[in-house]
């Protein structure tokens, strides 16, 4: 015989205990999964830094500047291709001009100190200076040309004892250069004249 009785109002139908665990258990873990989620989060939300090498630049050498040249200095230039300048206080003087060459030497004086500059040419008809009894000095670079040298002190080219003198030298084109520097007691340059030729310039 079928059963048609209807439950009464009010009263819920039953549920099963294990249904119930089961949810309590689900709520439970994601309630715990957001807190572990926010915590750690929270603990890794600082800024991340990554740490890179630094490119290392290359060794550079800089090149050795000039002496600095006072404003005071003044120019001589000659109409021969050169061209320097010189401290105030040394006296410059133009020797005889030469017949031949047409070639007026140039020098610089201050008290016992002197320079000399010269001109030659035609160089192809000049012979190599003669050491005679100097000695082979040091070569020199001057204005991004190389001079050789000779020390002389046998009063050659004009200078006597007790000091030496350093005839520097060289050749442009057909047009021989040279520069005497007195007194100069060894085959490098004194660091006096060093300053006065570091300002010479060719200008042909």
């Amino acid at each position: 015989m079928e059963n048609n009785t209807t439950p009464l109002a009010g009263k819920p139908s039953p549920v099963s205990d294990s249904k119930v665990g089961m949810i309590v258990v689900s709520v439970g873990l994601l309630v715990v999964g957001l807190i572990a989620g926010y915590v750690i989060g929270k603990s890794g939300s600082g800024d991340v830094v990554y740490q890179t090498a630094t490119p290392t630049a290359p060794a550079t050498t800089s090149p050795t500047s000039s002496p600095s040249i006072p404003s005071s200095w003044k120019t001589y230039i000659s109409q021969h291709g050169y061209e320097f300048r010189y401290p105030a206080e040394w006296t410059l003087q133009e020797g005889m001009k030469n017949e031949f060459t047409g070639v007026t030497p140039v020098t610089i004086t201050n008290q016992d100190k002197r320079m000399e500059f010269y001109v030659e040419f035609p160089a192809s008809y000049l012979m190599e200076p003669s050491v005679g009894g100097g000695r082979l000095g040091t070569s020199t670079t001057i204005a991004e040309t190389v001079w050789k040298s000779i020390v002389f002190n046998d009063g050659v080219p004009g200078y006597a004892p007790p000091h030496d003198s350093l005839y520097l030298y060289t050749t442009r084109g057909d047009v021989r250069y040279s520069i005497t520097l007195y007194p100069n007691d060894n085959t490098q340059l004194e660091k006096t004249f060093s300053p006065i030729l570091s300002t010479f310039r060719f200008t042909n």
